[in-house]
């Protein structure tokens, strides 16, 4: 079952005699404990269980490149604010978004709302698992109040979320495309090191400034460590803390679970003419209620048509999960997790070369780079 669980927890919520609980595992991944003894052997828990249950998945049937014509929603946002646009319509006609924000503690959890506020807060990735267990309830109340709600997540939450409801009209599902999730206590024992209790104010995985388009890079309390420069972000870039599941994703393809997936453009110089300063997202349509809420902001958002089959090749996600080969053995993440191993140990570093295109992204502006990138390619 390990390999296996994704860690929605979705089993936990709908066990209603108590024979579930969590517990942590050596590589610091939470996992479902079964309580034998309490244990009535209903099946309810294996009905929502996505890697037993196998969502259909659905070709996208419009496929575009897409950023909020109003730029300023894209200032929080990884890429082009397609989730700010949608959340803001579903919110405006009186819905509910869930997403995941970073607690005062900077733990990733889920949470319901339909103030704008906290949908700043629900922008921009967040390369940790995120804790899901108290949505199910709230999501449940409020398509039995046939409120509109619109859930973001990584696809298997995603598929979680539909088998948990899957014949709720007002419930619209927008997956991520996601690389894979380190543990939350990978992350404790990153904040730890960088002796980073509490955030007082917004925390960043991705920069957007002067010299970049996007920038891979911590940003928090008002300070910034490129990635290369800290051991948790460099083992996320390189694919080897990830959850094992991950590794034998079913959702790391172009067929899709939600009605929408976003996600950054990686074939954006191919669009030299569509804001080539600025990181962009695809917006997949894959659904009746995809081209619903694709309506609802087309009019605030500017969008082209994507060649789907290019961005397949050039983006990993769409196609195949990430390698396990890369994975980090479960007692050397321990080690990190909860032993005395530094993550620092694990940081990249710079090299000549880095210094060197440091230095070149603060002589040749963005889209002359883009140009120059462009003609070599």
């Amino acid at each position: 079952m390990v390999e296996e669980c994704t860690g929605c927890l979705g089993c936990i919520d709908i066990c209603k005699v108590g024979a579930l609980d969590v517990e942590t595992t050596k590589d610091g991944f939470i996992y479902p404990k079964i309580d034998k003894d309490k244990c009535v052997e209903c099946g309810k828990c294996i009905s929502v269980c996505s890697f037993k249950n196998p969502i259909k998945k659905v070709y996208p049937q419009d496929t575009y490149i897409a950023i909020s014509s109003d730029v300023t929603n894209t200032i929080n946002s990884t890429s082009g604010g397609i989730f700010w646009e949608l959340a803001n319509a579903i919110i405006s006609n009186g819905g509910y978004v869930c997403g995941c924000v970073l607690d005062q503690e900077l733990n990733p959890v889920h949470i319901i709302s339909n103030k704008i506020e906290d949908i700043v807060s629900m922008q921009g990735s967040k390369y940790i698992q995120s804790d899901m267990s108290t949505i199910y309830p709230q999501i449940n109340k409020i398509c039995q109040e046939k409120k509109d709600i619109l859930f973001t997540g990584t696809p298997c939450q995603c598929s979680a979320i539909k088998l948990h409801f899957p014949n709720y009209e007002h419930l619209y599902l927008v997956d991520i495309v996601c690389h894979g999730v380190p543990s939350s206590a990978l992350w404790k024992k990153n904040l730890n090191e960088l002796n980073i209790t509490k955030s007082n104010g917004k925390m960043q995985f991705r920069i957007k400034g002067k010299y970049d388009r996007t920038r891979y890079a911590i940003s928090i309390n008002n300070k910034i460590i490129d990635y290369k420069k800290n051991g948790y972000y460099t083992l996320f870039m390189k694919e080897r803390s990830f959850r094992k599941s991950c590794y034998q994703c079913q959702f790391a393809e172009d067929k899709r679970v939600g009605d929408i997936t976003i996600g950054d453009c990686n074939t954006w110089r191919d669009y030299a003419n569509f804001y080539p300063d600025k990181p962009i997202s695809i917006l997949l349509v894959n659904s009746f209620k995809g081209e619903a809420l694709f309506n609802m902001i087309k009019d605030n958002i500017e969008y082209e048509n994507l060649d789907f089959e290019k961005e397949k090749k050039c983006n990993r996600q769409l196609s195949v999960p990430s390698d396990i080969k890369k994975r980090l053995h479960d007692y050397e993440l321990y080690d990190i997790t909860f032993g005395e191993k530094k993550l620092s140990d694990y940081s990249e570093g710079y090299k000549l070369v880095d210094y060197f295109k440091y230095i070149i992204k603060r002589i040749l502006p963005i889209k002359l780079r883009n140009n120059i990138q462009g003609i070599l390619k």
